[in-house]
């Protein structure tokens, strides 16, 4: 899924009429963990904007929250190290070390 949205990017880029150093995105609600892993993974994002609610994986699973996260939004491994806050935060401090 991520890679789909790094690749929108790359088209964005070839686009005469695209500002390549104003690109942004937007996650309303269930995008949200999409613009957040997009801006904290490419560079060429410089902003980002995450619309909804912040909500920790691991506690919804073991409070039996269903219907919460979608599985196309899990990427394999992640959650041993980071949660969704996380990623948010990821985002963030990207943005700090921009142009």
């Amino acid at each position: 899924m991520y890679w789909d949205d790094v690749r929108t990017v790359d088209y964005l880029m070839t686009r005469p009429e695209v500002d390549k150093k104003r690109i942004g995105c937007v996650g309303p609600v269930d995008g949200r963990p999409a613009d957040c892993h997009l801006a904290a993974l490419d560079d060429r994002i410089k902003a980002a904007v995450a619309v909804g609610w912040m909500a920790s994986f691991p506690a919804q699973l073991r409070k039996h929250i269903r219907n919460s996260i979608g599985f196309t939004k899990l990427v394999p491994g992640l959650y041993r190290y980071l949660d969704y806050p996380d990623v948010t935060v990821a985002c963030n401090a990207c943005s700090l070390h921009g142009d």
